[in-house]
């Protein structure tokens, strides 16, 4: 019987699969093929002064179109984020906000750059999930 560790260290690396299967996959949906990504896997929770659950923190260069990632692979079991969709939703929000991120205005909160990320996830994935859907259903 596998230990409660031994678990943990599985889902780990399964998130991590589904992570670097992701970023390759929407870096380049996205147009940001030229861009450098740099993505971090953090074994601990992230500080978060605001009691949200943060699956994962972005910095944006977007000057040198460079972006580095830090997921925290217990916020994202912890939110439940271990299927591809799951995933891939995390991976489209944070690389959304290399494109956003230069028209950051002087918020110190990024709420307002938080809503236009989220809701430009929401078309961005939605429109995947309709297009697979027809090719599946067409080629069936």
């Amino acid at each position: 019987m596998a230990t409660n560790h031994e678990k943990i260290s599985k889902d780990f690396k399964q998130i991590r699969s589904l992570i670097k299967i992701s970023i390759k996959k929407w870096k380049h949906l996205l147009w940001l093929s030229n861009w450098e990504v740099v993505f971090n896997y953090n074994y601990e929770y992230p500080v978060n002064s605001n009691k949200e659950i943060v699956v994962a923190t972005v910095q944006v260069s977007w000057e040198y179109e460079k972006i580095q990632v830090d997921f925290y692979l217990p916020a994202l079991i912890d939110a439940g984020y271990t299927e591809e969709k799951q995933i891939d939703s995390v991976v489209i929000h944070e690389l959304i906000h290399a494109v956003i991120n230069e028209m950051r205005e002087k918020d110190p909160d990024h709420k307002h750059e938080e809503r236009v990320v989220t809701h430009l996830t929401n078309i961005v994935f939605g429109l995947y999930q309709l297009e697979k859907h027809v090719y599946e259903t067409t080629n069936n």
